[in-house]
């Protein structure tokens, strides 16, 4: 089985899935492949993939005559390094936010999330794991709380509570797959 995946979608379910798929199907082989969205529903067209998780798009259908069911929601947040000036901020804000350097996953800005996008300063990193090692030096990200809950507790990083936010941002994680 061709399994693709968006970087947001959590670990836990992935080794889930895993598991899953172990004790029931012994003998089956899941190859795990991080792609785009756009990508992953190409390759589902085209046969290379058998199952896709993306998140959605916010429209009713996705872009490719496809399958898909949705599988539950994914929870976003602001972030900055815990000695950020943005922290002190007593009432912070989205103009705070965009006075300061943001780091945006590739995956983010290709699923056009307008809430991702704040800061006139936007630096797009291809790697989740960089932008967190970046985001320890300065600026801020948009991402979801489950991927940052590590370096949230370790005290490396915080959320980031914005009076317009409310308690963030979300959006739904769907499962894609082929007819055939």
């Amino acid at each position: 089985i061709n399994l693709v995946y968006d970087v947001i979608t959590p670990l836990a379910l992935l080794t889930s899935i895993e598991s899953k798929v172990q004790q029931t199907l012994p003998g089956v082989v899941v190859n795990w492949q991080h792609r785009t969205r756009e990508r992953a529903l190409k390759m589902l067209d085209n046969g290379e993939a058998d199952i896709a998780i993306m998140p959605n798009r916010s429209s009713l259908y996705p872009e490719r005559p496809i399958a898909w069911k949705s599988i539950g929601d994914v929870e976003l947040a602001c972030f900055a390094r815990s000695d950020s000036p943005l922290v002190r901020e007593l009432n912070l804000t989205l103009n705070h936010l965009r006075l300061e350097t943001q780091y945006i996953t590739e995956n983010m800005l290709t699923l056009d999330i307008a809430s991702a996008r704040i800061s006139p300063v936007l630096h797009t990193v291809s790697n989740s794991d960089l932008l967190c090692e970046l985001l320890k030096f300065g600026g801020w990200a948009v991402m979801p709380k489950h991927y940052m809950r590590p370096l949230v507790e370790s005290g490396k990083v915080v959320e980031l509570k914005l009076e317009e936010l409310g308690r963030g941002g979300m959006f739904g994680l769907n499962v894609f797959f082929s007819h055939g």
